[in-house]
């Protein structure tokens, strides 16, 4: 597969050459609240605190997108499950058809003035440095099962990153059928079965996998144009079989 940008978040991270357009700059601070304000950090206008499960306030900011023409720059926090809320603003932005946007780290001026700075891994993703990590990752109590069950078994397709650029996909309730794909292989065979059947994939990462790929396989699910799919912790019979596979070293 080419090489990506260094810097992804789900559908998350998406960077388009805008010129000089004047930002609206949108703070994602972690237990469901953003901020926005137009204008540079030095001379904020219009800010604006709110939540992200309220439509209202949400269609209010993605209305003051459009009728000015502004390029949406979001601004990742470090409150607590920051990454579910940047992804329901990236959905929210996909929905509204808003695809003028960037990611950047929060300054020193919104620093002082929000009490939030960018965290650290992010940075470090920007700058093209990827250490291994836990993710903070939506948790479901049964590690997605009550989600996959939603779905009929033939439209569950589990993925276990496991690092390395190599995934093992297997189909629902069945991890001895599964196959290890490579980047490109996977991509290859999610854009034959989107045009087929219903599918729900379940992404698991392994505790040795970076961060990088477990964006890298986001971006995947994006360009395969995989409509339903979700994080979730990797279960340890599973971790224990990508050992068995050699596809990772330890646990």
């Amino acid at each position: 597969m080419k090489q990506r940008p260094s810097f992804y978040l789900l559908t998350i991270f998406l960077f388009i050459g805008c010129g000089h357009r004047e930002s609206l700059t949108c703070i994602v601070m972690g237990y469901d609240s953003i901020i926005y304000y137009h204008g540079s950090s030095a001379y904020m206008k219009g800010i604006k605190r709110g939540v992200v499960t309220d439509r209202v306030f949400t269609e209010e900011l993605f209305h003051s997108v459009k009728k000015h023409g502004y390029l949406l720059t979001l601004k990742p926090g470090d409150g607590h499950d920051v990454m579910t809320n940047f992804q329901e603003m990236v959905n929210l932005a996909n929905d509204h058809g808003v695809s003028a946007r960037r990611v950047l780290a929060i300054d020193t001026n919104e620093s002082k003035a929000f009490g939030s700075t960018t965290p650290e891994v992010i940075e470090n993703a920007k700058d093209g440095k990827y250490e291994p990590m836990k993710l903070n990752l939506p948790r479901d109590e049964d590690n997605g099962d009550t989600t996959l069950n939603k779905y009929p078994k033939s439209a569950q397709l589990i993925v276990l990153i496991a690092g390395d650029d190599e995934v093992y996909a297997y189909p629902g309730g069945d991890m001895q059928k599964g196959k290890k794909y490579t980047y490109d292989g996977l991509a290859n065979m999610l854009k034959t079965r989107v045009k087929v059947k219903l599918l729900f994939v379940a992404l698991r990462p392994s505790g040795k996998c970076s961060y990088k790929n477990t964006v890298d396989v986001l971006d995947i699910m994006k360009i395969a144009g995989v409509e339903h799919y979700g994080l979730f912790d990797i279960k340890k019979a599973e971790e224990d079989y990508l050992y068995q596979m050699a596809l990772i070293k330890s646990i």
